[in-house]
């Protein structure tokens, strides 16, 4: 009998199950899983997210989520938020 595994989204990497976590736990239609590995060497510093003073919600100290999310977007397209932080896939940064 053959032995299940999980693969890796970001790097393909195949390991016994359960081993991974899920990219996106609220939605269970998305099976996509990313390894601990993985976890830690691609998360993206945060350093170049600012408040946006156009925005009722960001402050001068805080970034609201919605803000935070549109810059990782346009600096990382293809990052993915596994909380508590963004993740950058195989994509390269812009």
């Amino acid at each position: 009998m053959r032995q299940a595994t999980d693969i890796c989204f970001v790097c393909d990497r195949a390991e016994p199950t359960p081993s991974m976590t899920c990219v996106d736990a609220e939605h269970p239609h998305d099976d996509r899983l990313v390894c601990d590995q993985c976890r830690e060497h691609h998360a993206i510093d945060l350093g170049f997210v600012k408040p946006n003073s156009d925005c009722n919600v960001c402050s001068t100290e805080y970034v609201c989520f919605e803000c935070e999310h549109n810059q990782v977007k346009q600096k990382y397209p293809k990052a993915v938020y596994l909380m508590p932080e963004w993740i950058n896939t195989k994509e390269s940064e812009q």
